[in-house]
């Protein structure tokens, strides 16, 4: 797609429109109804108290209290359990971007491959072309979430590749605000399972960016008590858990099936840190780690972010109401940042012509327009669904 409509692209459009009458449902920003960027108390005063006491170099795996409060903050009561069971290699990274980076660019040096879903958050893509690994696509749905492509294009890849990655991101995708069952978690573990039986290896990077905008349970962490034949690779986001996009925090977790694929990835970490970022940003991990090691001000950023994931949640539910009682289809939506709308006609035609109405939103491929409904007002997404079926008919 022409860089020109690069979702960073467009938000810089929209921040140089100077009209007064900005509608922003292009960027993965979660803001609230007057449109202010949603923070956390907790994570403002630490951040606050505590970045200038972290100016010196840190650790390149990053700090303990970070690593471990992350840990604790995404499996809580299970935490224990799934240390016990598995071995594990811990890095913070720029980002859940830098986590993505850093395994795929793991893969990219054994020549292996990455298999990633069509419809899916574009950046994978230009990650991916940038350390040189082959994709695989397949189609996201077909109905229902589409493992039959799945398994076939893990297939296709396993035919001239020894090593092979499967990119999921849930819940909440991004684009579409998709979360997967427990039965398509079962389904999937059953698969990679039964790849990973002889000599080709299929492991799994989970992007769990957005896991705690979903409002119904997280069955990856019920598989997770469980060992496999296969890696597991965990992407954290402190963007939208903890509302810091703009500081770079986030966290890779690797549960290894043995001790030597920890030591193997840890060494490889290393030289990929070193020769690129340096080392995680300190200002960002140190406070947010002293934050994750506080049990009050654990209960108090969980108890604001279940009133902001419940807010989030009603906003969406209104827009797809909107939607369909507009004629306007998306595809399949539970919760999170964004829905995905199908449109008849061109999606970047369509995007051209509500920018010149000081609209901005994302198109995501031929047919798709991405909507993020985690910054838009209620009658702002009636005024863009006005103006899609104007334009799209």
């Amino acid at each position: 797609m022409d860089t020109k409509f690069d979702i960073l692209s467009i938000n810089e459009r929209l921040k140089q429109d100077k009209s007064g009458s900005v509608i922003n449902g292009c960027i993965g920003t979660f803001r609230d109804d007057n449109h202010e960027l949603i923070s956390f108390k907790p994570v403002i005063e630490y951040l606050s108290l505590y970045s200038h006491s972290y100016l010196q170099y840190p650790n390149l795996y990053g700090n303990k209290d970070f690593l471990d409060g992350v840990f604790n903050w995404i499996f809580e009561k299970n935490a224990d359990t799934i240390r016990t069971t598995h071995d594990i290699c811990s890095i913070a990274t720029l980002g859940g971007t830098g986590a993505l980076w850093n395994v795929f660019k793991y893969y990219a040096d054994q020549k292996g491959a990455v298999v990633i879903s069509d419809i899916c958050w574009p950046n994978n893509f230009t990650i991916a072309h940038n350390v040189g690994i082959d994709v695989y696509k397949y189609q996201t749905f077909d109905g229902i979430y589409n493992f039959n492509g799945l398994k076939l294009a893990i297939e296709e890849a396993c035919k001239t590749h020894e090593k092979v990655l499967v990119l999921i991101n849930d819940p909440c995708q991004n684009p579409t605000g998709y979360c997967m069952s427990k039965e398509e978690y079962d389904l999937l573990f059953d698969m990679l399972s039964d790849f990973s039986v002889g000599e080709k290896e299929v492991d799994v990077l989970f992007d769990i960016a957005y896991f705690n905008y979903s409002t119904n349970q997280f069955p990856l962490i019920e598989k997770l008590k469980d060992s496999y034949n296969f890696n597991i690779y965990i992407a954290f986001s402190a963007s939208k858990s903890f509302g810091v996009y703009g500081i770079r925090c986030g966290a890779l977790f690797g549960l290894m099936k043995n001790k030597d694929e920890v030591e193997k990835l840890r060494n490889k970490l290393h030289d990929q840190i070193r020769g690129s970022y340096s080392c995680p940003n300190y200002e960002a991990i140190g406070p947010i780690g002293n934050l994750l090691n506080n049990p009050e001000k654990i209960l108090e950023m969980r108890k604001e972010l279940t009133m902001q994931r419940d807010f989030l949640h009603s906003r969406s539910l209104k827009a797809r109401e909107i939607f369909k009682s507009s004629g306007i289809k998306f595809l399949p939506c539970n919760d999170g940042f964004f829905i995905s709308i199908i449109t008849n006609q061109d999606a970047i035609v369509i995007c051209s012509k509500l920018e010149r109405m000081h609209i901005y939103v994302s198109p995501m491929g031929d047919k798709l327009i991405r909507i993020g409904v985690c910054s838009l007002t209620t009658s702002e997404t009636e005024i863009l669904a006005r103006a899609i079926k104007a334009f799209d008919n």
